[in-house]
């Protein structure tokens, strides 16, 4: 057995990446990573008691080139007798569309085509050909760009379905295998463009390290990966202890229990990406994570708008984000005795009715006195200055110091409505009743105000 096929080998036991029956998919390009996978995977199949399937994308970028790319892993596969599949996307107009660069175009398409081969065969893993160099490449390409934990732990061994069995390997070890065992394989000539960010790494920054400073500089880097991954772990099970604590997701919106965060300030960052990001699925960016660092030391009623049309509010308790829909103008509504009328989805009703309630609780359902009211009534918005005097209180209360008294968060308080008789407020609807309206012993009609 030979010495990389061992390293590999003993890889995919300590990482568990392979079990006896799976069904694996090769993303094979024809460039010797993949070659290496095709060639060692059909080698030891027998070993892993598992199918082998591989997957070409002909991403038209480079022409001809790209057609013998697609025709020489299909004399591959067909020499092993390796099952195929192929698919030909434009990623330059993919890119151009969406604004992406080429290489981050040509990875989506290929993933995606990858996990819809994977659901459509019912197939186990995908497997693709990243190697330890590449990993240097993209721990340092995240730090030059700007990243997070996530990007220093670099590209991960596994993560759902997808395995990376020789990320083990350095490219020179791959090279030699291939050329020792006179395995043909397949160059890529934009590998010597330039004007590629991770080919100037590649071809300029990384051999200069390594010659001047540190020779194996894909292990140095990969300990680091591996050190901060530890690190990440733990970060991570915190913050995810704390979002169990503190957030609930409530329909499109989520609710962040500030006394319950129960983090330092230094985590607080990945706290607030991690809630928007697992529950709105909407990307964060720096900006917003200063504003909701703000909010929480702000006072109630303080607003941020974020990006991804995400709007925070902070009440008393706690911060709520959420999708803030653009406000719809209420108009006043009347409404007459045994009229219903819909009013934002709800209906409200007001009937006369012959007897007085026995046990009941006002919110949305209250009896009042008509012997002062006319049999038309209004329903509108609350606004700044409107007073009335709740029942079971003393004396005359803004509406907003009443709201304010009980507790009402502050995305809710502009949609209240009042319902009013002779520029009279009779009821904030919903929750109280004027005084001047309660039965009494010397009521004679009564009418029954009903939200539902």
């Amino acid at each position: 057995m030979n010495k990389i096929e061992q390293k590999v080998i003993r890889f995919i036991s300590d990482e568990y990446l392979v079990e006896q029956g799976d069904k694996i998919l090769i993303a094979l390009s024809g460039g010797p990573d993949s070659v290496l996978l095709v060639h060692f995977f059909n080698k030891y199949k027998k070993k892993y008691r598992i199918e082998i399937k591989a997957f070409h994308l002909n991403h038209q970028i480079r022409g001809i080139e790209a057609d013998e790319d697609e025709a020489f892993c299909k004399g591959l596969c067909k020499s092993l007798n390796i099952e195929l599949f192929t698919s030909h996307k434009d990623v330059k107009e993919y890119a151009k569309k969406n604004k992406l660069s080429l290489e981050e175009a040509g990875r989506i398409l290929r993933y995606e085509e990858l996990f819809n081969i994977v659901s459509k065969y019912n197939l186990t893993k995908i497997v693709t050909g990243h190697n330890k160099s590449d990993n240097l490449e993209t721990v340092l390409l995240n730090i030059i760009k700007g990243t997070g934990k996530a990007g220093l732990t670099g590209i991960p061994v596994k993560r759902d379905k997808i395995i990376r069995p020789i990320i083990c390997l350095k490219k020179e070890e791959i090279i030699n295998y291939l050329e020792e065992n006179s395995i043909l394989y397949r160059v890529d000539s934009s590998n010597k463009n330039n004007d590629f960010n991770r080919n100037y790494l590649r071809n300029n920054l990384i051999p200069s390290i390594k010659e001047n400073l540190n020779p194996d500089f894909e292990k140095a880097v990969l300990n680091f990966s591996n050190y901060i991954k530890s690190i990440s772990t733990f970060i991570d099970k915190k913050i995810s202890s704390s979002i169990d604590s503190s957030v609930k997701k409530i329909d499109d919106k989520v609710k962040i229990f500030i006394n319950k965060i129960n983090l330092e300030d230094e985590l607080l960052n990945d706290f607030f990406k991690e809630v928007i990001e697992k529950n709105l699925k909407k990307e964060v960016v720096s900006e917003d994570l200063i504003k909701l660092r703000t909010l929480l030391y702000s006072k109630t009623g303080n607003e941020e708008q974020l990006s991804g049309k995400l709007t925070a509010i902070k009440e008393r308790d706690y911060i709520l984000i959420y999708h803030k829909q653009e406000e719809k103008e209420f108009k006043s509504i009347k409404l007459k005795v045994n009229e219903e009328k819909d009013i934002n989805g709800e209906s409200l009703i007001i009937e006369e009715v012959k007897e007085k309630p026995v046990n009941f609780i006002g919110g949305k359902i209250e009896f009042i006195t008509s012997d002062d009211l006319d049999e038309e009534f209004e329903v509108r918005k609350w606004i700044e200055g409107d007073k009335f005097s709740p029942i079971g209180l003393k004396g005359v209360k803004k509406v907003s110091d009443f709201l304010n008294d009980i507790k009402i968060d502050n995305h809710i308080k502009s949609d209240i409505k009042v319902l009013v008789n002779r520029e009279r407020i009779v009821w904030v609807v919903g929750y109280r009743i004027d005084d001047k309206f309660k039965l009494t012993s010397n009521t004679e009609r009564i009418y029954k105000l009903c939200l539902k």
